[in-house]
């Protein structure tokens, strides 16, 4: 997507433009679209934040089931020793 590219031509037009932005922005619309645009994005990452961590959990599994010891293990998936050792 192309970036939006505009080059005021006076002060006016910047006033205006910023008055725009401001009542814009105070609509309730606006303010309940951003405010499900935030809560996507933040659901988003903790997704990906579980999705990281149980990788980790499957990697702890697989490296247990190998005999590793609990030290290499913490240190191939930054898993502490009580999470590994629930794992057990």
């Amino acid at each position: 997507m192309a970036a939006l590219e505009y080059k005021f031509t006076s002060v006016s037009e910047m006033a205006q433009a910023i008055a725009a932005y401001k009542k814009i922005t105070k609509m309730t619309k606006f303010q309940q679209l951003e405010r499900s645009l935030s809560k996507a994005r933040h659901d988003e990452a903790q997704a990906l934040t579980n999705a990281r961590r149980q990788e980790k959990i499957e990697t702890a599994k697989k490296a247990l089931a190998k005999h590793l010891p609990i030290e290499v293990i913490q240190e191939l998936t930054d898993l502490s020793r009580a999470d590994i050792e629930a794992l057990q």
